[in-house]
């Protein structure tokens, strides 16, 4: 993956600093994270368009499954 910084900056900047899976802002707690859409292992794939950020605990209970955008 590109720079991690640089794509979350680009993420935040699309999408706003909310969770994509939940729609709420992050906390101390429950920081954002760079989340693939579709899983990367079925899809391959680290296009932005394919990314969006996620709270750590919605990424951890989505886990691998693709979620519709």
């Amino acid at each position: 993956m590109r720079d991690r910084l640089a794509v979350f900056a680009a993420l935040a900047l699309r999408d706003g600093t909310r969770c994509y899976l939940c729609g709420q802002q992050p906390d101390a707690d429950d920081p954002l994270e760079i989340e693939h859409r579709k899983p990367s292992a079925a899809y391959g794939t680290d296009d932005l368009d394919n990314l969006a950020l996620a709270h750590s605990s919605c990424n951890r209970r989505k886990g691998t499954k693709a979620v519709a955008s």
